[in-house]
């Protein structure tokens, strides 16, 4: 198991890249916001351009400059019978090992202590420059990230248990400045359950019952539907499920909202339902 990273750290696939061998010569691309796809429209003869709501965020791309250093990782002095060329290679091969998967893991620990990750692939690691005597190297690396968004390291959870059209703050998804799409929706027993987000207009249904001791599991990063308890979801059952809502195309979702997204629960058959939601937060920067 890897060490936990110091506040204000940095790992990349395991490899902790706020060691002596290993400094950030800029964080600053990992502040940067992706931009956004589209483009609003020309109107002839009219002052300015058409706004176009709704834009898409483009794919990511991360260029994180280090400096590799000829020492070794823990003292940041050259071991006996070394020399710093030596360990300047020694730590050119960690760095290139580490980033050579097809996927690379970023770990990022805020200055505050928060922890976030970013997933994508390594386009390019620009010519390493040495610089005299041979004992330090400039490399910067470029990750393209197919999904924009960093996220937390670990699922959070949110629930609410109301009569039909109550509504509750998911307060565990608190402090996220993206959408948040890859999320596990429970509902407990009740008849015809409707979770929406207001504020978005986001919503999933199902028109069935959901007996005693039965929870009905709304996955919407695997695309997949469940029960427990006994509740049995057959492929012809995913047309009792209905949903919609503007800016995703997933079966639910949740927009950042200050305090933790408000969600609203309705139902038939009187009495009260709980509905769980288990994912994790989403941001546009580190």
């Amino acid at each position: 198991m890897s060490a936990p990273i110091p506040a204000d750290g940095l790992r990349l696939n395991g490899l902790d890249i706020r060691r002596h061998a290993y400094r950030p010569r800029d964080l600053s691309a990992l502040l940067r916001v992706p931009a956004k796809r589209g483009a609003d429209l020309v109107i002839p003869g009219e002052h300015g351009e058409l706004h176009i709501p709704g834009k898409r965020y483009e794919a990511g791309v991360v260029a994180l400059p280090l400096l590799v250093l000829g020492c070794d990782p823990d003292t940041g002095r050259v071991p006996a019978g070394s020399t710093a060329r030596r360990e300047l290679y020694k730590r050119m091969d960690e760095l290139i090992a580490a980033i050579g998967d097809e996927q690379l893991l970023i770990e990022r620990v805020r200055p505050d202590g928060a922890e976030r990750e970013l997933r994508g692939e390594v386009l390019d690691v620009l010519d390493p420059r040495t610089q005299p005597p041979g004992n330090l190297a400039e490399v910067t690396v470029v990750l393209k990230t197919a999904d924009p968004f960093w996220s937390d390291t670990a699922d959070r959870t949110g629930s609410l248990t109301v009569a039909t059209g109550g509504s509750g703050q998911l307060t565990a998804l608190d402090s996220a400045t993206a959408l948040m799409q890859d999320l596990l929706v429970e509902i407990g027993p009740s008849a015809n359950p409707r979770l929406e987000q207001p504020a978005s207009g986001i919503f999933v249904g199902w028109n069935g019952i959901i007996a005693a001791d039965q929870t009905l599991q709304i996955n919407t990063a695997t695309w997949t539907v469940t029960g427990t308890g006994g509740l049995t979801v057959t492929p012809a059952d995913y047309e009792r499920l209905h949903y919609g809502g503007a800016g995703t195309r997933r079966w639910f979702a949740l927009r950042p909202e200050p305090g933790g997204p408000t969600v609203q629960l309705t139902h038939t058959g009187g009495g009260t339902a709980t509905a769980t939601v288990t994912g994790r937060r989403k941001y546009t920067t580190a």
